[in-house]
């Protein structure tokens, strides 16, 4: 074929070029579906076999993992600020305002009912709230009421209103509560501001000082720091767990659950009680002529039935065995006489006991 003489020669093949461009396409669509490949399979194959290939992969995706369960969810630090009050001694005049310092902080308290009631750890209250400012999702309340176990030293106070410190009508979000925690579960304490993480480490032995009533059950953690005392222990979902007592111990949220309704319904915490002191066979074995005796043991008699002596053991109430004061409590809350077997002298007894109140 030959060229006119005002045209150029030809520098390319057309057919040959786009020819060579599909082959560039098809040759990188090949390496990035092996790279796919290569990865997906890797990802797999460490999953299945966590040292395949000195456990790289496998390590890398397992950091991530247990990284992310040492931290708060963020949906959970918003849901917690709306539960969790901060209660503070007093308030400070300044100019035309007024403002709150750290070092009049009491605690924080945890939101237990939707009218405004929160329960904290306080020991040291002596019967004085009036002045008492409550710092609750941005708002500034006051205490209206207040409620006290000298047991455990859990101070129940009533969030009132700004300018009446009458409660306020708009309810308020309720902490929910994890009786269920287990040695090694991941917890979150809730520090000057922040949650910090750690775990429960173990079940604390002989960590109360109570008086120790037949039905006053202590439940105890230790977590693997020490914290102050009156700091919340929540899990992971925001359900609250215990309160630290001071170094690194947490008295459980059961103790708090145990008395809840007694501090909302009447104002008043009663700890039922046989009206005896002494202690259960689990935690000193008792025995006679070379044979344990389960129960209870009495060692004093301080309530208004003499039918119970000292040195008596008591192994039924209402006909169930007792091996621990947290079912003996809920067997004697609110009944006028119980029915107890009592292990006295080698001899088996049955005796009616009006159950004393403990206050």
């Amino acid at each position: 074929m030959r060229i006119p003489p005002h045209l150029p020669a030809p520098v390319c093949d057309v057919p040959a070029y786009r020819k060579l461009q599909r082959l560039k396409v098809l040759a990188v669509a090949v390496v990035f579906g092996l790279l796919a490949g290569l990865t997906g399979a890797a990802v797999m194959l460490g999953w299945i076999w966590p040292n395949w290939a000195e456990g790289d992969v496998w390590v890398t995706a397992r950091a991530g993992i247990v990284a992310n369960r040492g931290r708060l969810e963020e949906m959970v630090r918003l849901d917690m600020k709306e539960k969790v009050a901060t209660i503070y001694s007093g308030k400070t005049l300044w100019r035309q305002a007024a403002y709150l310092n750290p070092k009049d902080i009491v605690g924080d308290a945890a939101v237990v009912s939707s009218d405004g009631w929160a329960a904290m750890y306080y020991p040291a209250y002596v019967g004085s709230y009036r002045n008492w400012q409550v710092v609750i999702n941005d708002k500034v309340l006051r205490v209206s009421n207040a409620v006290f176990d000298r047991v455990s030293g859990i101070l129940f106070v009533k969030i009132g209103d700004t300018t009446t410190s009458t409660v306020n009508n708009a309810p308020y979000k309720v902490s929910a509560f994890d009786s269920t925690v287990m040695v090694g579960s991941g917890v979150f304490v809730y520090d000057t501001g922040l949650w910090t993480a750690t775990e429960i480490s173990s079940v604390a032995s002989g960590a109360a000082k109570w008086p120790h009533l037949d039905t006053a059950p202590v439940n105890m953690w230790v977590v693997g720091e020490e914290y102050p005392a009156g700091k919340l222990v929540i899990n992971a979902e925001g359900k609250i767990v215990g309160v630290t007592i001071g170094d690194d111990r947490v008295m459980a949220v059961s103790n708090v659950a145990r008395i809840l309704p007694m501090a909302l319904e009447n104002q008043k915490i009663i700890y039922p009680s046989l009206g005896v002191n002494g202690w259960y066979s689990t935690e000193r074995t008792i025995f006679a002529d070379g044979t344990t005796v389960g129960g209870f043991a009495v060692s004093e008699v301080w309530g208004k039935s003499s039918l119970l002596r000292a040195g008596d053991v008591i192994s039924e109430v209402n006909g169930k065995a007792i091996v621990e004061n947290a079912n003996l409590w809920y067997d004697i809350s609110g009944a006028t006489t119980v029915n107890v077997k009592v292990w006295r002298s080698g001899k088996t007894l049955d005796l009616s006991v009006k159950p004393s109140e403990w206050k």
